[in-house]
């Protein structure tokens, strides 16, 4: 709940300053007594302050400091009341079914360690002894284990749910699964945009199955790896998981703060290619490297949100959800500033000419690292391209004349309309398995990295040789071929030179870090 406020007023400082000229200060106003403001309320007044649209007043007055006009200190002081309004609700729930009252002393536990509200599953026709007895084979919990499309009926609803963004839900394990009477209360409710932490009680049997099954039966925003305890469990053991699972959900909240950007999470994994891999280049030597924690765009910047931070769109092709194009490597580290001061975040980039010193430990935006980017292209792949060995024409915008592999995929695009000859929106092609779109074609994007041979004795987060006159630009652009698409492929450009092919993908840091990092323009023959 409160992570979507964060992001639909991220920025106010910097908005207030645009507009008065000045920073801003403490308004004691009061606000009605009786004045309920809501989210959408918050973005009404942001969309008219931003755009100066009249937007749907829903029969409420967003002059809350009664100085006649609608300004920013109004939705200083409406964030302010929201922020009170949500702060004094509980955004976690514990759900459990509990027949013999092991389940219940779990989730008592974690109602008790997590302040939670609670809500216990009744069957609207209880359970008997005689309905659980396993020996049984005609008992009524064996009947519905046996059949799936048995739903038990439940005696009462949640009337709030949608208040709640987690849910820890705790059932016992019967016949290997969880009871029906689970997936009744799964279908009753929308959980796509919830985090769902499942539990169970049990002698012997796992949750594994259980939490399958959840999974395939109705979308969950982010269902988290659950945990099975016995009738005896502690609760200091209890909590130990409890304190695990809440280090999850804190880095799932910060990565939806703002939607666009999506955690990648730290891993190893193999740089470049093989030696195998067709129409590969020399300097892809493949070695192994390691990559903390990041936030990554989902989407190339378009040019609507370059235009926003930095005033212009020097792009060869027109288009708000195009992606931004011309722009230089000194012009992406400009916007990454812009934009981390529009956010009141710290700017990564101090720039003198044409040497640029990064510090680490800011937490505003910048450009990938060569690794980095990398290591989000692949989402866990080790094929060409992230959508396998092969480019369709549904795969990537590219020029796909040739193929790729002498076109073992089978599909030829010369002579046809399927070569664009521009770029398209930001997310009009499938997006990776982390969710991140136009990784390959489109537009190239800069990175950091100087280009260079691979240093093969730094492997925890590389960050390229300290000077050059070429600048890494990966991912390949609309007008490349498909090898030059490839995961691995490393393209270069002169770091001051803008190409109607090649973007920005911003990242943020996503775990703390420390030291600088320079980057000094230097001639080199490449």
């Amino acid at each position: 709940m409160k992570k979507i406020l964060s992001f639909l007023v991220s920025g106010i400082v910097a908005l207030t300053t645009l507009m008065t000229g000045s920073a801003v200060v403490t308004a004691e106003e009061a606000v009605a007594e009786d004045a309920i403001y809501t989210i959408q309320d918050v973005r009404n007044l942001q969309d008219f302050l931003l755009v100066r649209e009249t937007p749907d007043l829903s029969g409420k007055d967003y002059d809350l400091n009664d100085d006649g006009r609608w300004d920013v200190f109004d939705l200083c002081l409406m964030k302010r009341e929201v922020v009170k309004q949500m702060e004094n609700q509980n955004d976690t729930l514990v759900v459990y079914f509990s027949r013999t009252g092991n389940t219940e002393k779990i989730a008592n536990y974690i109602i008790d360690i997590t302040n939670a509200e609670s809500y216990k599953i009744e069957a609207a026709v209880p359970y008997t002894d005689a309905d659980i007895a396993y020996s049984d084979s005609s008992c009524r919990a064996n009947q519905e284990q046996s059949d799936k499309t048995v739903r038990p009926e439940i005696a009462d609803s949640i009337e709030s749910i949608d208040s709640y963004d987690v849910i820890y839900l705790g059932c016992p394990i019967w016949w290997g699964e969880e009871p029906r009477i689970i997936d009744t209360f799964l279908e009753s409710y929308d959980f796509s945009d919830k985090i769902v932490v499942p539990f169970c009680t049990s002698a012997s049997s796992g949750n594994t199955t259980s939490e399958r099954n959840i999974a395939d039966l109705v979308p969950i925003g982010n269902q988290l790896e659950g945990r099975r305890f016995s009738a005896s469990a502690s609760k200091e053991s209890v909590e130990t998981w409890v304190n695990e699972k809440q280090t999850e959900i804190e880095e799932i909240r910060k990565s939806s703060e703002n939607m666009q950007y999506t955690l990648i999470k730290s891993g190893t994994f193999q740089m470049g290619s093989p030696e195998s891999e067709p129409e590969r280049s020399s300097d892809e030597i493949q070695h192994s490297v390691t990559v903390g924690d990041f936030y990554i765009s989902k989407t190339e910047i378009s040019q609507k949100e370059y235009q926003e931070i930095m005033g212009d769109n020097p792009s060869a092709t027109k288009g708000d959800d195009l992606p931004v194009t011309n722009i230089t490597w000194y012009d992406a580290v400009q916007y990454c500033n812009a934009l981390s001061q529009k956010e009141g975040l710290i700017s990564c980039y101090t720039v003198s000419g044409t040497t640029v010193t990064w510090d680490k430990s800011a937490n505003g935006y910048r450009l990938p690292t060569e690794a980095e980017w990398e290591y989000a292209a692949r989402a866990n792949t080790t094929t060409p391209f992230n959508f396998g060995d092969y480019v369709h024409n549904s795969d990537a915008n590219c020029y796909n004349a040739y193929g790729y592999n002498n076109d073992a995929s089978g599909t030829w695009v010369n002579g046809s309309d399927a070569y664009l000859r521009k770029t398209v929106a930001v997310t009009q092609y499938p997006a990776n398995a982390y969710g991140l779109y136009n990784m390959h074609g489109n537009a190239a994007e800069w990175v950091w990295d100087w280009y260079d041979a691979y240093d093969s004795h730094t492997t925890v987060n590389p960050t390229g040789s300290e000077s050059g006159n070429a600048k890494i630009v990966r991912g390949g652009g609309w007008n490349d071929h498909p090898k030059h698409i490839r995961s691995a492929y490393r393209g270069a450009q002169p770091a001051d030179v803008g190409l109607y092919s090649i973007g920005i993908r911003p990242v943020r840091n996503a775990a703390s870090s420390s030291g600088e990092v320079k980057s000094v323009y230097s001639a080199k023959a490449e």
